[in-house]
């Protein structure tokens, strides 16, 4: 039997080894005599204590506090006592979302979390040298150096590298309503957006955009949709996506874009009147 006792907690499994009693020493916890039997007995306890201290380790990796239930579950190879790590936990969410593509979520919020995925992947790989790590090593440490990574290798903006973090702290909050962390390791660090002034184009400059012309029909094809999109305020998303249905009305009662926004899914009643039998 192995008997482990944590902070008074003592759980015991058996270990599927038989000897005579007159064979066991009490004192060392091991086999009597200098036998190949007795040796052959002994390498195997001895590799069942490496194990269960590797599995303590292991485990101590993962939760500020083992109990003896969580041992034992880790050596017979339970299921709920195997360390999660950040990748695997991330890519259980990335499946999520791709299952739910057009019911609750689009393929640009797949893409978006699979993209911030593999870049803190690369960041594991070129400083710690591995593929994962341990949801309990995502400190407050490896959180500054990623955001590190992101703005210099990687030439991500402010704005950019801070909500690739958000995606990062939403697999920490995950792994805390889960029960795989206990702390929340972004405490303290900022993931604020700064605001940007975003430049415009001028009306002269919309009217060279509207002058443009040229023999390619592609060229002519993404002129008149750029100006589309400046006059009705709809992202490019939302103008692939659009549909003869969504415009309503008439010459002479005036025209309405009637849709939802791709990315807030917010409503967007969009007018434009026409005079007379004049067509817009």
């Amino acid at each position: 039997m192995l008997r482990i006792n944590i902070n008074g907690e003592k759980v015991a499994l058996r270990l599927k080894r038989f000897i005579l009693p007159e064979q066991w020493d009490p004192a060392r916890y091991q086999m009597k005599g200098r036998t190949k039997e007795a040796k052959v007995f002994n390498e195997y306890l001895e590799a069942v204590r490496i194990r269960a201290h590797q599995k303590y380790n292991d485990l101590l990796m993962l939760q500020e506090e083992v109990l003896a239930t969580d041992l034992r579950d880790a050596i017979l190879g339970v299921n709920t006592a195997k360390t999660r790590t950040v990748i695997d936990i991330w890519q259980d969410h990335v499946d999520g979302l791709q299952k739910l593509i057009g019911k609750e979520n689009t393929y640009a919020t797949y893409q978006k979390h699979n993209t911030a995925k593999n870049h803190f992947q690369k960041f594991l790989q070129k400083y710690y040298r591995v593929n994962d790590v341990s949801i309990k090593a995502v400190d407050h440490h490896m959180i500054q150096q990623y955001n590190m990574y992101l703005k210099t290798e990687k030439g991500c903006n402010s704005n950019t590298a801070t909500k690739f973090l958000q995606n990062l702290k939403r697999i920490t909050c995950i792994s805390i309503r889960n029960g795989w962390l206990l702390k929340d390791p972004f405490v303290g660090i900022s993931m604020s957006i700064k605001e940007v002034d975003r430049p415009y184009l001028t009306m002269e400059e919309i009217q060279t955009l509207i002058d443009f012309d040229s023999n390619i029909e592609r060229l002519k094809r993404v002129r008149d949709i750029f100006i589309f999109s400046c006059y009705t305020g709809l992202a490019y998303i939302d103008v692939k996506k659009l549909k003869k249905a969504e415009v309503e009305g008439s010459d002479e009662l005036g025209y309405w874009i009637r849709t939802r926004r791709q990315k807030t899914d917010a409503r967007a009643n969009i007018p434009r009147y026409c005079m007379g039998k004049k067509r817009c």
